[in-house]
C-alpha cells in the first residue's frame, strides 16, 4: 500500500501501474488506493526462491508504455530519485 502511495503523490504523471505478486493472489482493493490503471497479476513458484526475473519479464510484457520503472515491495520512491 506505501508503495503505490507513494507512486501517486510522487510521480503524477504516470498513467499505470502493473503490479504482479509472487505466490500471492491479486488483491482488488488496491485499485481503490491510486487513480491510475492497475493491471494485476500472479505468478506462482515452487521454490522457495522468488522468481524476480519472470515477474519483472511479466509487467515488461503487460505494460502499454516504453518507460518503465521497476520497484520492489520493499521501496518508498521519492521524485528526487527520478532523474
Amino acid at each position: 500500500e506505501n508503495t503505490l502511495k507513494s507512486i501517486e503523490s510522487n510521480f503524477p504523471y504516470f498513467n499505470e501501474v502493473v503490479l504482479i505478486h509472487m505466490n500471492q493472489s491479486i488483491q482488488p482493493e488496491l485499485e481503490e488506493l491510486i487513480s491510475y490503471t492497475l493491471k494485476q497479476y500472479s505468478i506462482e513458484s515452487s521454490t522457495e526462491e522468488l522468481p524476480l526475473a519472470k515477474a519483472r519479464n511479466l509487467g515488461a510484457s503487460v505494460a502499454s508504455s516504453d518507460t518503465l520503472l521497476f520497484l520492489d515491495v520493499d521501496c518508498i520512491p521519492m521524485i528526487m530519485a527520478w532523474p
